[in-house]
């Protein structure tokens, strides 16, 4: 996954849930004005505007998982295509951080 389409899933995922804060507010807000048969309607209204907003979510999360499983599928075959190159990186970095370790 790229960190592209993780910042636009993310994205999407804040935008979404922003949307179904600022739903609820309104519909707790058109709630606690409204009284008697009025209420009972704006309650069923909340609950199928949350269930909705459940659902996207859900569905955003899913598409999150089949990104990071894509990458994580890539990444595997990329070390086992690759491993001694991926020894040399993890080498070369474990010499880096030991030499910043060492200085302090």
């Amino acid at each position: 996954m790229t960190q592209r389409a993780a910042a636009v899933t993310k994205h999407q995922l804040v935008e979404e849930f922003n949307s179904v804060v600022a739903e609820t507010e309104q519909l707790l807000k058109s709630v606690a004005k409204a009284g008697g048969q009025n209420a009972g309607a704006l309650h069923a209204s909340v609950e199928q505007s949350l269930a909705n907003a459940k659902d996207r979510l859900r569905n955003l999360q899913a598409t999150s998982t089949e990104q990071v499983q894509v990458a994580a599928q890539a990444t595997d075959k990329y070390v086992h295509e690759n491993p001694w190159q991926i020894i040399g990186i993890a080498a070369g970095l474990g010499m880096v951080i030991g030499m910043m370790l060492g200085r302090r």
